[in-house]
């Protein structure tokens, strides 16, 4: 049986998956930014300690901050849960880099108030809530789109209805069974060239949580995916001394 750590009843076990939200600098308008990296649990340590793959943020070994408190998120069976942590140290395995956590708060039931934006190519249908009067307009059928980048709490998507901002509409798109949501335009920017005439930023609307777990855990596997495949397509950038 893989090793484990338990805090009441939640269990941290070997080769689960994480993702750990690291605080950047605010922005020039002085708005805070998370950047979300995925992970998986190698071994669990003595003291309250993790070792966990070392991040990998566009093909690189993300350097994760020493004095700053990182936010671990995890699911287990099917319910979000978060710990604080932080960074120790960095050590090598085979030729593989890995990072030593240590766990400095209690594991807590977690409800995400901020998320990823997964860049993505899922076809997208999209209905302008205003037109649903079929009797009013029986011509007007659902418009397609392409979704750009995708979070928990909404989407950019390109399309060729110019929606109006604060103009509410419903949005089906499939990540192995269909979604349907409803969101509220953000903002509508004309494309100058392309497939579609613009690009339509909207944050969802009415979300229950199970669809919101539905939705951040598959940021967090299209992450690992996106991992995996740096891991296995690229030659480690850490190399480790030769002796």
């Amino acid at each position: 049986m893989p090793a484990k750590v338990q805090a009441d009843t939640v269990i941290i076990t070997e080769n689960m998956r994480v993702s750990l939200d690291i605080q950047l600098k605010n922005d020039v308008s002085g708005m805070r930014s998370i950047l979300t990296l995925s992970s998986v649990v190698e071994e669990i340590l003595e003291d309250r300690r993790l070792l966990i793959h070392m991040p990998i943020h566009q093909g690189y070994h993300y350097p994760l901050p020493r004095d700053n408190t990182i936010l671990m998120h995890f699911f287990v069976d099917s319910e979000m849960y978060a710990a604080p942590v932080r960074f120790e140290e960095r050590t090598e395995r085979g030729g593989f880099l890995f990072a030593r956590i240590r766990r400095i708060g209690k594991i807590k039931p977690h409800q995400r108030r901020d998320c990823y934006r997964l860049p993505c190519s899922l076809p997208v249908t999209v209905e302008r809530l205003w037109l649903n009067e079929r009797e009013i307009y029986p011509e007007r059928q659902p418009a397609v789109g392409q979704i750009i980048n995708f979070s928990d709490g909404g989407m950019l998507f390109a399309t060729d209805e110019n929606i109006e901002k604060g103009e509410k509409i419903t949005l089906t798109f499939d990540m192995g069974n269909t979604e349907t949501i409803e969101g509220m335009a953000l903002r509508t920017q004309r494309i100058e060239d392309g497939k579609y005439l613009f690009r339509v930023a909207v944050r969802f609307r009415n979300k229950d949580i199970c669809q919101q777990r539905r939705f951040y855990k598959y940021i967090v596997d299209k992450q690992l995916e996106e991992r995996r495949r740096w891991t296995q397509d690229i030659q480690p950038l850490y190399v480790p001394k030769q002796t």
